[in-house]
């Protein structure tokens, strides 16, 4: 099966395997071996210490880099709130702002109330509710 493998990802592969700061020395070593093996050219491997994460970086914190998938890199935080979405459109998080409902949706909405209604799992206030939204929208 080895002799199926395409070299330059194997070696590619090998490669990240050095560069990994999340990987042992003992597989870098590894890896750093058979690349020499395989007759490719790499960088020496970095150490462990050599590239640490430092304490005041978040997981997907934005870098410069990423400036170019934000819309207004100088304001990340130019993200309408739901109370900002227009009437009848989805707000960022996905959730409906309160708007009708309308066309297919409304239906899937009033059949939901309804399974709310016979539902032995779902609590006297939220039947209640689902009553009065179907009332509310002759659907009782």
């Amino acid at each position: 099966m080895s002799q199926d493998k395409n070299p330059q990802r194997v070696a590619a592969g090998l490669k990240a395997t050095i560069h990994n700061p999340r990987v042992s020395d003992e597989a870098k070593e590894s890896a750093a071996e058979r690349l020499q093996n395989m007759g490719a050219d790499f960088d020496e491997a970095p150490t462990r210490s050599s590239a640490p994460r430092s304490a005041g970086t978040k997981v997907g914190a934005i870098d410069d880099d990423d400036e170019d998938i934000l819309e207004d890199p100088q304001n990340p935080d130019d993200i309408p709130d739901d109370d900002e979405a227009e009437p009848g459109t989805r707000a960022t998080t996905g959730r409906s702002t309160g708007g009708s409902s309308g066309g297919k949706n409304e239906a899937n909405v009033i059949r939901g109330y309804k399974a709310a209604l016979h539902n032995p799992n779902v609590g006297e206030q939220a039947k209640e509710r689902a009553e009065a939204y179907l009332e509310e929208h002759d659907a009782a």
